[in-house]
């Protein structure tokens, strides 16, 4: 029936850490920090810089230590110290996935984006889809009768469920294949549910064995159906 027709974004950097939880952002930060400094050749130029960056860290570290465990926490400026810390460093990590998520190229393959974001210590989501998909035609079938010319034959079907937002499908383009293993030729396109296909045509290489409908719509095709075609 053919693929969906999107497009194809690019992965999301995700920030994988609570804002509340302190020491996770300070575990992820350093992570971050070592992955921009091993690749300071693909990120040159980090938002805020590594210097700055490595500040911030300093200073959660420093305010983590003077909070001490949880069986013996300091007093409530330290936890205020902590907060403020966490923050700061949060923000940068905010920042330094936008950086990184402009730097990476979306013509570049997925997978090498998603490599390219491993660097950095962050995580990559695959993001959905932008663009709604059209559904197929449906119910497509073929009904020869005596009234059709000899060399016709007419394939009918039911007008696709059209985009997942309602748009529903404008037309009809219409591709036959002739002789086995030959790329499909676009022949016309329609805004009837049913076609009378020729089972010769000069542009296509020997007698038509099968047609391919896709619904089309201000979006371009959507998903395709092919029907054998019987003599």
């Amino acid at each position: 029936m053919g693929r969906l027709i999107t497009n194809s974004p690019k992965p999301v950097i995700r920030v994988k850490v609570a804002q509340t939880n302190y020491r996770k952002i300070l575990s992820l930060a350093l992570t971050v920090q070592a992955g921009f400094t091993a690749h300071a050749g693909f990120y040159p130029s980090p938002v805020p810089s590594l210097v700055d960056f490595g500040t911030d860290i300093t200073t959660l570290q420093t305010a983590l230590k003077s909070l001490g465990s949880k069986f013996n926490k300091g007093g409530s400026a330290a936890v205020i110290a902590v907060k403020n810390a966490a923050f700061v460093v949060y923000t940068d990590l905010t920042s330094l996935a936008f950086y990184a998520q402009n730097i990476i190229s979306a013509n570049d393959p997925a997978p090498l984006q998603k490599v390219q974001i491993s660097w950095t210590g962050f995580a990559a989501k695959s993001p959905k889809s932008r663009i709604p998909v059209m559904q197929f035609v449906r119910n497509i079938h073929q009904s020869n009768n005596k009234k059709f010319p000899v060399l016709l034959r007419r394939i009918a079907w039911r007008r696709s469920l059209g985009m997942f937002n309602g748009v529903r499908a404008k037309s009809y383009n219409i591709y036959a294949i002739g002789t086995v293993g030959t790329a499909p030729v676009f022949i016309t396109s329609t805004t009837k549910t049913n076609y009378l296909v020729p089972t010769l045509l000069p542009s296509v290489t020997g007698i038509i064995t099968s047609v391919i409908v896709k619904p089309v719509n201000s979006q371009g095709e959507g998903n395709s159906v092919q029907i054998s075609i019987k003599g």
